[in-house]
């Protein structure tokens, strides 16, 4: 009994270290791409995920998992720990002349900061990947 209370808690702490879906516990951005479409953003931001966090946020190697919804016009990506805890995550819309970004990351993963969204934001709006 007492190894299921311990197991059940550590379960609990765990859930609540990631990062909300709203990014609430963490930072947030949100900005808007003109003439850009959903799937272009998606894909700017899902290439500099890829290319710049795996290994940095956490316990490495980080975990980036992405998907596109074409039947909802979003795209949803994730940056995990490798306890599976979710680090970052962003999240792309389709609105008129362009698509909306969100971008959320929790505070306790220390690397992330002003200059991280920074460098995210400009590789959703240019295409180029430039690591912090």
């Amino acid at each position: 009994m007492r190894k299921l209370i311990c197991i059940a808690l550590g379960v609990a702490l765990i859930a609540g270290c990631g990062v909300r879906p709203d990014g609430s516990n963490g930072q947030r951005r949100d900005f808007d791409v003109q003439s850009m479409s959903y799937e272009q953003a998606y894909h700017h931001a899902s290439s500099y995920f890829q290319q710049c966090t795996r290994g940095i946020v956490g316990f490495a190697p980080d975990v980036v998992n992405s998907n596109i919804y074409p039947d909802t016009k979003t795209g949803q990506i994730t940056v995990a720990n490798s306890s599976g805890i979710v680090v970052a995550r962003a999240t792309i819309t389709s609105v008129d002349k362009g698509a909306h970004v969100m971008i959320a990351t929790i505070k306790r993963a220390g690397l992330w900061n002003a200059k991280d969204l920074d460098a995210i934001e400009s590789a959703v709006r240019t295409g180029a990947i430039a690591c912090r």
